[in-house]
């Protein structure tokens, strides 16, 4: 990878982890920060059960994440948290898309715990 490419990614992963500590603080765990193009997001005081509301609300609002059930073998149901977690890519995304996703993102989460 360029220099400058890997210099402008990890200003989209600080950017992403900024604004998932400014607009979720505790109610997130990321995983994954280190290295690669995204991150896992686990969401602390949402159900698993809830994971597939959330990403089909997340979708209908513009916002593009992938839920992580479907890459835990279902055979081993215990293997995984029970809170919902997503997958978030940043290496295509801006500041500002950064940004509103992470308040939509916000926002959903507020509404299903409500």
């Amino acid at each position: 990878m360029l220099p400058s490419l890997r210099r402008r990614n990890g200003e989209r992963r600080a950017a992403l982890l900024a604004a998932l500590s400014a607009s979720l603080g505790d109610t997130v765990t990321v995983v994954g920060a280190d290295a690669g193009l995204h991150v896992v997001v686990w969401l602390n005081r949402v159900p698993k059960a809830q994971e597939d509301a959330l990403i089909a609300r997340v979708l209908a609002a513009g916002i593009g994440l992938y839920p992580v059930g479907p890459l835990y073998a279902p055979a081993q149901p215990d293997a995984r948290p029970d809170t919902a977690g997503l997958v978030m890519g940043y290496a295509s995304l801006n500041q500002q898309t950064i940004d509103r996703g992470v308040r939509t993102l916000s926002e959903v989460i507020k509404a299903i715990l409500c």
